[in-house]
């Protein structure tokens, strides 16, 4: 996402099940090349805020 008031501000939002798929994503080819892409793009090093996932059941959002 790009913040309105700051155009040259994102934040990018990831969302993982379980910690593994977290940790298989990093191994990702994709990802590793991602990270060489932007490396240049990154004025400050980033951070990561961890929250727990709320998965409603199936059934609640077919309602």
């Amino acid at each position: 996402m790009q913040m309105k008031d700051d155009p040259s501000q994102f934040l990018l939002v990831e969302v993982y099940q379980t910690k593994e798929d977290q940790a298989k994503h990093r191994l990702a080819d994709h990802f590793q090349k991602w990270r060489v892409a932007v490396q240049d793009l990154i004025a400050e090093p980033y951070t990561n805020l961890t929250y727990d996932n709320i998965f409603l059941d199936e059934s609640v959002l077919k309602k």
